[in-house]
């Protein structure tokens, strides 16, 4: 997992405060050493065994606290504890180095200057002032119990000026670095957050949800939503871009009095994330849910004059998993937004891709054909991801008509796994043509029409997939036969390749595409019941429209 800049530049930081910490360590224990080695010097009876051993314990006292002190900044995470061992170390060395230099006499009283500079810049003012009051009452009892009564009055007074100075040092460097450290969190503040709205921007964003994996919640999960208003360039078009942005504006006040202000983001221009924790999924959907809600009911101005008559959003919600990449999570949380749009919008999407659903069509997950199924798939992901998408959401309508018309399971199971097979065959077909932008030529288009026969026969090649193969290959047929690529009629066409021709084509029609503007759902149920009897079985398309009424229409006035 990558880390974040500012975790780096702060690690940065405190190792070059640290390494400063550490020279003023051992410059108070340059006087300690010059005094030991004159009390050795003049001990003429000491043996050389002796003094060296008298050094070497000296050093390694000095080493001892120092390496005491590094550890206890690396291992201990409590600030409180840390913060204590490493002012009292300091302390304690100048304090040595005042007593072993002639106390009252000493020339290094200056050095407890230099812990009252490093903490007023490091801990602020206070903490600065408390330092000048323990050093200087440190030097005053000092030299008042170690100086003759004749000169106790002026060392005092030279004590009092000393202590002073400490006090105007800390107060003025504690001053400034406060006034700097206001300042860098306004200036950081200011960058993070949009002028707009006022929430934290993008950049932060990513800054942020780097902290949130690495915090865990102990029996909760991480859920990232992603929120985009729905019809929002219909409602600028209309109402001018200072509505709209009145719009963002309320919003992300919306957002802010449901969630944490911290926990809220602009994602980019009508897009908006969050990061909550929830037990579950079920509780995650619920309270993206509420959200939705809560803005649905809210009122906007001009907002009948949307398609629904109703400024509402789509939310995508997606869960952290195990050793999860923040690119990973954030593409499951915007594919489940894209889901949740082209669901006829004003609704929630808990994320799931294609490879999840197959859990519930069969029970051995280790099959072969399962394996099968998805190792195509994942080729087709990885060469045209508009026809992967195109999959998924045909596997939804496919799904909605079979618990609406109540099939029996067998047919159920038959009728996903050719919708999930529908379009294999586009492997053959050249990429260039996948993803070409411009209308198909003549030539273009009959390659395409290829691919019936091309998936039919791929997915012949799974076991016990015999029939599912002649689904997959009348699925482009018409009821008047008129349809490719046997030009079969009314029943001599499978009854699941009529369902699954529907739900193809409701997908085509409602999805947006280079060259082709995407039909409301509306328009496309216009479009199926002109082309019933020709195009459509005319008894399966109503109950196939019937269907996605009751699931993504009528549920969708309910939920306002």
């Amino acid at each position: 997992m990558q880390q974040q800049p500012s975790r780096v530049k702060r690690q940065s930081e405190r190792n070059v405060t640290m390494t400063l910490k550490i020279l003023i360590l051992y410059l108070c224990a340059i006087p300690v050493l010059q005094k030991v080695l004159t009390i050795i010097s003049k001990d003429e009876t000491e043996t050389m065994i002796v003094s060296f051993s008298k050094m070497l314990t000296f050093f390694s006292i000095i080493l001892a606290i120092a390496l005491f002190w590094v550890i206890t900044n690396y291992v201990v995470t409590n600030k409180r504890i840390r913060s204590f061992v490493e002012v009292s170390a300091l302390y304690g060395m100048c304090l040595l180095c005042y007593l072993s230099t002639g106390i009252s006499t000493s020339n290094y009283k200056f050095i407890f200057a230099l812990i009252v500079l490093m903490y007023s810049m490091e801990l602020g003012m206070k903490f600065g002032m408390c330092m000048s009051l323990v050093s200087g009452l440190s030097i005053v009892a000092g030299d008042l119990l170690s100086c003759s009564e004749s000169m106790r009055s002026q060392m005092f007074q030279s004590d009092l000026i000393l202590f002073g100075s400490f006090c105007l040092l800390a107060y003025i460097v504690g001053f400034f670095s406060e006034r700097n450290r206001k300042l860098i969190e306004e200036l950081k503040d200011s960058v993070n957050r949009d002028s707009l709205t006022h929430l934290f921007n993008h950049r932060y964003f990513y800054e942020y949800m780097h902290g949130v994996m690495d915090a865990p919640v102990e029996g909760m999960h991480h859920y990232i939503l992603m929120m985009d208003i729905d019809f929002f360039k219909a409602y600028n078009d209309t109402l001018g871009h200072p509505k709209g942005d009145a719009v963002l504006v309320q919003i992300s006040n919306i957002c802010r009095n449901l969630f944490s202000d911290r926990t809220v983001f602009r994602y980019g221009g009508e897009e908006f994330a969050i990061t909550y924790t929830a037990t579950d999924a079920q509780e995650a959907v619920k309270i993206a849910d509420h959200l939705r809600t809560t803005i649905a009911m809210t009122p906007f101005e001009g907002e009948h004059l949307l398609p629904g008559h109703n400024l509402t959003v789509s939310i995508g919600v997606a869960e952290l998993q195990v050793n999860d990449t923040l690119t990973n999570w954030i593409e499951r949380a915007d594919n489940a937004l894209y889901k949740a749009k082209a669901f006829h919008k004003n609704r929630v999407q808990l994320y799931s891709s294609v490879h999840d659903r197959f859990e519930h069509l069969d029970s051995n997950n280790d099959d072969e054909r399962i394996v099968s199924i998805k190792t195509l798939l994942s080729v087709i992901n990885s060469r045209d991801r508009y026809t992967y998408n195109h999959t998924d959401r045909v596997v939804h309508y496919c799904e909605t008509y079979a618990k609406y018309a109540k099939m029996s399971e067998s047919q159920q199971k038959m009728l996903l796994y050719s919708a999930y097979l529908h379009d294999i065959g586009k492997i053959n077909v050249p990429q260039e043509i996948l993803i070409s932008e411009k209308k198909l030529t003549p030539e273009e288009w009959e390659q395409i029409k290829k691919h019936p026969v091309d998936s039919a026969e791929i997915v012949r090649g799974i076991r016990n997939f015999g029939e599912i193969a002649k689904i997959v290959r009348q699925h482009h047929e018409k009821f008047d036969g008129s349809g490719y690529p046997d030009g079969k009629t009314g029943t001599e066409i499978h009854y699941l390749a009529r369902v699954l021709a529907l739900a193809d084509s409701f997908d085509a029609m409602t999805s947006k595409r280079p060259y082709q503007r995407a039909k409301s759902f509306e328009e496309a149920f216009e479009e199926i019941r002109r082309c019933k009897g020709t195009h459509f079985d005319p008894d399966l398309a109503e109950v196939f429209i019937q269907a996605i009424q009751t699931r993504y229409v009528d549920d969708r006035s309910n939920k306002k």
